[in-house]
């Protein structure tokens, strides 16, 4: 009943509800801001909507206003000014067993098991379309915004543990902030282009072998804003099927920071620099209505993980060596098909599956990024209880296959680190809400 009586008092008064949801929206966001990094390089969590399908006909513009992040195009089909909001907590189930590290043949001590050394992150996103009355060549011009967090990690495996040297805590945090232009060049096609300014934050910990049996410790933070692009299309070649293709650049930081050395170890604290290159992607979407009930998806992505071929990070220090890191990341994959039902006009189900190859080889996998192939299971709902708020929920879970760390320390930087074998298992739990408002 209480539930019953706030939704009449919003029908009552439509404008002062806008408002208040709104109002809402924004300091929710504003709580959120700052997106914890999840178990994962590449974040897809963008929406609930392509959550629920997971990810697939979100290049399409199948789920509305929250695939702008997927393709700059989607902004061309608002048709009044819109604003959405997303949160996403990203639950892992991770552990590591059977860790034996080893320097110079001497056996490191510390602890062979760890349950859980991933936190729980809420991601958020915002998204924000709306059309203009001035037409170019004959076509009508939108602007859209989008503000995510298209890549995130973190890990804390504490500093006793048989892999201390080569990893004790990891995390990434990137914010992207992508206004953007879409042209509706034709009823049938539309064109999106947008310009990412893109903040990423990296901070690497690890223990360090000091003589007579000690360790100390270093810790790395540095950060820095760096510019790239996308471009999309959007083309209805026929009534009821819609392709989406997109293109997002790769982002080139210069991180700078400082690298803080513990007591016992022989450095003095200094500046630290490292070069990391986010990937280009370029993604394919479908959405295909059967009839006014159902409506089929899918998607397909490559991502150009190959440019990853170390990691190194030098020091202001003349006297400290770089820090390297080898990665021989190759190309990753992914594909997705998604179907939805209109079970009424305002309420929808949707349903998904996926696979996503993971570009780490077995040689260069480490603790700071236990990354695998990754199949998908989602559903979610999709309810519009007034044509200006539609809520969303999705659901997805995440299989991930065991696979064993192996590394040498004749490999590449990893002198000072020693061996490490170890066998990382993960899942992962995703729950994804969004809400959208038209004005």
């Amino acid at each position: 009943m209480f539930f019953e009586a706030k939704l009449q008092a919003l029908r009552r008064d439509q404008n002062s509800a806008r408002v208040v949801v709104f109002s809402i929206a924004a300091i929710f966001a504003l709580g959120a801001a700052n997106p914890a990094a999840a178990g994962g390089y590449q974040l897809r969590q963008h929406g609930a909507g392509a959550q629920a399908t997971a990810i697939a006909g979100a290049t399409a513009g199948a789920h509305g206003l929250e695939n702008l992040f997927f393709n700059p195009a989607v902004a061309g089909l608002s048709e009044r000014p819109e604003a959405a909001l997303s949160a996403t907590l990203i639950a892992p189930a991770s552990e590591i067993t059977g860790a034996q590290g080893s320097i110079s043949a001497t056996n490191v001590g510390g602890s062979t098991r760890l349950d859980d050394a991933m936190p729980n992150p809420v991601v958020p996103a915002f998204y924000a379309a709306a059309p203009l009355d001035a037409e170019v060549a004959g076509g009508g011009v939108s602007l859209g915004f989008s503000a995510s967090a298209p890549f995130g990690l973190e890990t804390d495996y504490g500093r006793d543990w048989q892999g201390r040297y080569h990893a004790v805590g990891t995390e990434v945090v990137t914010f992207n902030l992508n206004p953007m232009l879409a042209y509706r060049a034709s009823d049938t096609l539309t064109l999106g282009a947008g310009v990412q300014a893109q903040y990423f934050r990296g901070v690497l910990s690890n223990a360090v072998a000091l003589s007579g049996g000690s360790d100390g410790f270093v810790e790395v933070d540095a950060d820095d804003w760096a510019f790239g692009f996308n471009v999309g299309a959007l083309w209805t070649p026929v009534a009821g099927t819609r392709l989406g293709l997109a293109y997002r650049s790769a982002v080139d930081h210069s991180l700078d920071g400082q690298a803080d050395f513990s007591a016992g170890v022989p450095f003095a604290d200094t500046g630290a620099r490292a070069d990391i290159t986010t990937p280009r992607s370029v993604t394919l979407g479908i959405s295909q209505a059967l009839n006014d009930r159902w409506t089929l998806l899918g998607e397909a992505q490559w991502t150009d993980w190959s440019t990853f071929d170390q990691l190194v990070v030098a020091f202001d220090n003349p006297g400290q060596d770089p820090d390297v890191t080898r990665q021989d990341w190759h190309d990753g994959w992914f594909a997705s098909v998604g179907a939805r039902y209109r079970a009424s006009d305002a309420l929808s189900v949707s349903a998904g599956a996926a696979y996503d190859w993971s570009p780490v080889p077995d040689d260069t996998l480490t603790p700071r990024i236990p990354d695998a192939d990754r199949a998908w299971l989602s559903l979610g709902l999709d309810w519009t209880p007034e044509d200006w708020l539609r809520l969303k929920l999705g659901y997805a879970h995440l299989f991930m296959p065991a696979r064993t760390i192996e590394l040498q320390q004749g490999d590449p930087g990893n002198d000072r680190r020693g061996d490490l074998t170890a066998t990382t298992d993960t899942d992962v739990d995703i729950v994804s809400v969004t809400f959208a408002l038209r004005f």
